[in-house]
């Protein structure tokens, strides 16, 4: 059975607490954090120390949640700029097809006048 002799937190990053409030954490903050939660657990026997085992796992399970979200929400963002790429591209094209078509007519109108040879 062993026991931490002292506990030790990550150290906060620089500007983590701002004004109050928590900034948002960063994919790499999460991953140290899993890991730390993944060292910290093997220091704690699962049948004697169950309890202290059990809440670093538990740990460990919040991170990869968080992960999950992390990376479900970055998904979503890129599906949501494609479309709205693929909206831009749509209206853009149809603008340059419109004005390109009276620049053609335009031109032609001066052609037929005899403005242009």
């Amino acid at each position: 059975m062993s026991h931490h002799s002292e506990y030790h937190h990550p150290p906060y990053p620089e500007g983590y607490l701002l004004e109050g409030k928590v900034k948002p954490i960063t994919r790499e903050q999460i991953l140290d954090l899993r890991k730390s939660f993944e060292v910290w657990q093997q220091d704690y026997d699962p049948l004697h120390d169950k309890e202290q085992h059990d809440m670093f796992s538990l740990g460990v399970m919040a991170m990869d949640e968080m992960l999950a979200t992390m990376d479900s929400e970055a998904a979503r963002c890129r599906e949501w700029m494609a479309r709205g790429v693929e909206m831009s591209a749509t209206y853009l094209c149809e603008w340059v097809r419109q004005g390109t078509e009276s620049r053609i007519e335009a031109l032609a109108a001066n052609i037929r006048v005899g403005e242009i040879e």
